[in-house]
């Protein structure tokens, strides 16, 4: 599956716990490899304040 998106002035940023970069203009494109069943996404960024931010998605392959 692919995870895609923007993200700005971040400094660590991660999905599932594996480094990930953005290009000159903030946008990340990764692919997951799903198992059959439940599978969890996490994306998690920091800003040079400190700030976090983590998104967790579900997603069910059949």
């Amino acid at each position: 599956m692919e995870v895609k998106g923007q993200a700005f002035d971040v400094i660590k940023f991660t999905l599932n716990g594996r480094t990930i970069f953005t290009d000159e203009n903030g946008n990340f494109r990764e692919e997951v490899l799903l198992a059959r069943g439940v599978n969890d996404i996490e994306i998690y960024a920091e800003d040079k304040f400190g700030h976090e931010k983590r998104i967790l998605r579900t997603v069910l392959l059949k």
